[in-house]
Order: structure tokens, then sequence, then C-alpha cells
């Protein structure tokens, strides 16, 4: 079924390639994405394009996405080709890059509060809080009564917490082994010197004392 239905619409219109991308994906077939779709014919239209995308990093393909961003060989909005190259930047260990890309997607919003909720929720999606919680602010401040934004802002909140006291539990682990096994070395003398003393006063207890007898002639 897998292969007729890409023989099918591979070479469809730019909504039956989509739509195919989307049903593969779906199914966990990233390399068939890759394999069986031209990225010409990806590029055909902004939601083909996207799933394409989503296939190369279901891959781990990152070179590959920031190659095809940075072409510009499809315009995609400057907002979110920022964030996805921030994404690629940051997977590739590139974090300078990944953190200057973030702002860029922020500012290339121009405070357009549909924008900035995408890029909140693409950076919160992939654990990136403190922008995620500055593009929920800068939407709030254009939007003062967007609850999405203000429920973001509060689950960031709860996450930055949980991360925070995780880092410090896992900071603290190792010194309070070492605590402990130092507790455990110092205690195990005196533990065995306390029942050594207990063994003698029980032996000393449970036998008659030994007396002088003296002849009365």
């Amino acid at each position: 079924m897998l292969n007729l239905s890409v023989s099918q619409f591979k070479n469809g219109n730019a909504d039956d390639v989509a739509a195919l991308e989307r049903w593969l994906n779906s199914k966990g077939e990233y390399e068939r994405v890759i394999d069986a779709i031209p990225v010409e014919q990806a590029l055909k239209e902004r939601d083909a394009f996207l799933q394409y995308l989503d296939a190369l990093g279901a891959l781990k393909r990152w070179v590959d996405i920031k190659q095809l961003l940075e072409s510009e060989r499809f315009p995609l909005d400057a907002f979110m080709a920022r964030m996805y190259v921030a994404r690629c930047n940051a997977q590739l260990g590139e974090n300078t890059a990944a953190g200057n890309n973030w702002q860029r997607a922020i500012e290339a919003t121009a405070g357009d509060v549909s924008k900035l909720m995408q890029v909140a929720e693409f950076a919160e999606k992939n654990g990136v809080l403190d922008v995620a919680d500055s593009a929920y602010a800068n939407a709030i401040t254009a939007a003062p009564n967007l609850r999405a934004a203000y429920q973001g802002r509060l689950r960031i909140a709860q996450a930055s917490q949980a991360r925070a006291e995780h880092m410090l539990w896992k900071a603290w682990l190792p010194a309070l082994l070492v605590l402990a096994a130092a507790f455990l070395a110092f205690s195990a003398p005196r533990t065995n010197r306390t029942s050594t003393g207990n063994e003698g006063t029980q032996q000393h207890h449970g036998e008659a004392p030994q007396r002088d007898q003296i002849a009365v002639s």
C-alpha cells in the first residue's frame, strides 16, 4: 500500500505532495519521504516544504536542513526561517549562532501576535525556555488579553523551576554520596567496638563470680 500511495501521489500537485508527506511522516516513514519525493516537488508549496523539513529533522539531518533554509530556495517567512535555523544550530552545537537566530526570529515577527506565538510554541517544544518566555511576554505586550500567552508563561515558569530543582539535586548528589560514605566509614568502627563491649558484658553477667575459698579447720 505504501509503494502504491507513493507512486500515485509523489508527482502530483502541491496539495497531493504535502498530503503524502504528512501521511508518511505520521507512519514514521521519514526515509521514504526523502527518497521518494524530489526536493523540487517539496518546494512547490509551503506545507510540503515544512513536511519535508520535518522528515529531515526526524532523521537528524540538520546540515541538510540548514543548507536548504539558507539557500532560500523556498521563501519562508523570515521569522520561521530563523527559528528553524536556530534549531539546526543548537543540534549542531553552534550555541552562539542558535541564540542569535532565536533573537532574530523574535525581531522578525515585528510584534505580530500570531508570529510571536508560533516562535514561543516552537521554542517551548524544543526546550528553549528563555526564548519561549520572551516571545510569550512580547505577545502579551502586543495583546494584553491573550490568555494563551499567559498560560504559556505559566508553563515556562513551572518547567524552569522543575529544571532548576533537577540541576540542584544533580549538582549536590555526588557531595551527598561522599558524605554518606564518610559517615558510614566513621560509624563502622564505633559500632564494632560497641558490639564487642556488649558481648563482654553479657559474658560477665552470665558467669558466677569466682571467690577464694578458705578452709575452715
